[in-house]
């Protein structure tokens, strides 16, 4: 598994799941100019297309973390982004499950609370990161921030539907700030 550390001090954007080219590539741009970030990390399932340049899309200093559906190799599977007085561990979370079992066990616990299966997943990389300040994870495509483990689930940006569909992205701020935005319309976008 390869890892990668970037010392960052700005703004960070984090878009996982974009399924590339099942995506909306001109309101991806516009959602990078609104924000100006420092950095955009790509969080896993962005190409998956190979004929899908993902670089003309973004122009601004990009990280793009491997997932597990990608068809282009990526910068790193594991992203650790250091700030002067914290730090964040990103990962898009495919690496230790088969997904037809993550699946079928998501699909179950979601039934009985939609946040059991996201809560899960946190849980479990919480004890793989025990001493990071915070861990975004991708993969699931539920958008959802757990303050009590320091986790968050990332959403998505696709058109593709999914056991959750969760459109939206994280932003990190260098006062410890990680929030989740959530689109509320990304269909009519």
């Amino acid at each position: 598994m390869r890892k990668l550390k970037v010392s960052v001090r700005g703004k960070v954007l984090v878009f996982s799941d974009i399924h590339l080219p099942y995506s909306k590539p001109d309101a991806l741009k516009r959602i990078v100019f609104a924000e100006s970030p420092d950095l955009l990390v790509l969080l896993g399932d962005i190409v998956v297309d190979p004929r899908f340049d993902y670089k003309s899309i973004f122009t601004v200093p990009t990280v793009f973390v491997r997932g597990d559906e990608d068809v282009v190799d990526g910068d790193t599977d594991v992203l650790e982004l250091v700030y002067p007085n914290f730090n964040v561990v990103l990962l898009h979370g495919h690496q230790f499950f088969k997904e037809s079992s993550q699946k079928f066990l998501a699909e179950l616990l979601k039934k009985v609370h939609p946040s059991i299966p996201p809560f899960l997943f946190c849980s479990f990389f919480r004890l793989l990161f025990p001493t990071h300040y915070f861990l975004i994870l991708g993969h699931s495509h539920a958008l959802i921030k757990f303050n009590s483990i320091r986790c968050v689930n990332a959403g998505t940006l696709t058109t593709l539907k999914n056991l959750y569909n969760d459109h939206g992205y994280v932003v990190i701020e260098p006062n410890r700030k990680v929030e989740i935005v959530r689109l509320k319309n990304w269909e009519s976008v």
